[in-house]
């Protein structure tokens, strides 16, 4: 049983920085307001993003409906198609036909056999389950390096600056429960757990919002009072 921050948890986590930030651009520097105000917007829904690996959560749920339905309208599309190319194809050359069929049952075989073998059906399971794959530094790492190398236009920029910032701090969360996260997976594959609080109990679950807010404040604090802090990561 994974006991961990809960969905509610990581939301207001993300909104109490998102307001922190916003009161930081407002108060101290009010030249970067609309900049920080920007970032500010997205910070609740990176703080809530690693969860869409978990079917019960609302992000998690709405992307197996939608995964599901595409799932869906892709194998009836692609099978409409397929049975109509090969069916012409075998009108006109029955031997092209065959050799079609032929490809494609290799391609499934082959497929098949590669989700058996060890390492990859490892893979693809650590992808998918939850506190898998979205539970790493790869997806955070993967976010900046895509804004930074696309080169996308600033608003975007710095809803994608606040979405990873949300995302950190849902990590940071996660790692000071019981069930922690495979943080630095695949270089440790163990998940990693700072405080060990367990969020299922009333007092747990009281020390753990506390020591996010208490993370909210100083990040807080440690901005306001270097204003050149928060210029320095929206010019990042």
């Amino acid at each position: 049983m994974l006991i961990s921050m809960n969905g509610k948890q990581h939301k207001l986590t993300g909104v109490a920085l998102a307001t922190g930030v916003a009161a930081c651009v407002l108060m101290k520097e009010q030249s970067y307001a609309t900049q920080g105000m920007l970032m500010a917007m997205s910070i609740p829904f990176g703080a809530m993003l690693p969860d869409i690996d978990h079917n019960n959560s609302k992000l998690g749920s709405q992307r197996k409906a939608a995964v599901d339905t595409a799932s869906f309208i892709g194998k009836v599309v692609g099978s409409i198609f397929y049975v109509y190319y090969v069916g012409s194809t075998f009108m006109k050359n029955p031997n092209k036909a065959y050799i079609i069929l032929a490809i494609t049952a290799v391609l499934f075989v082959s497929l098949w056999l590669l989700s058996k073998v060890g390492p990859i059906n490892e893979l693809l399971h650590f992808s998918t389950k939850h506190r898998g794959l979205m539970h790493t530094l790869i997806p955070p790492i993967g976010i900046w390096l895509l804004m930074k190398y696309t080169n996308p236009v600033q608003a975007i920029m710095l809803l994608t600056k606040g979405l990873f910032l949300g995302y950190i701090v849902h990590l940071i969360g996660d790692l000071m429960t019981v069930s922690g996260c495979p943080l630095l997976w695949p270089i440790i594959k163990k998940p990693i757990r700072i405080l060990r609080i367990d969020s299922s109990s009333p007092s747990g679950e009281k020390l753990l919002w506390f020591v996010c807010m208490l993370i909210c404040a100083g990040m807080f604090f440690a901005t306001y009072r270097n204003g050149e802090l928060i210029k320095w990561f929206i010019r990042l």
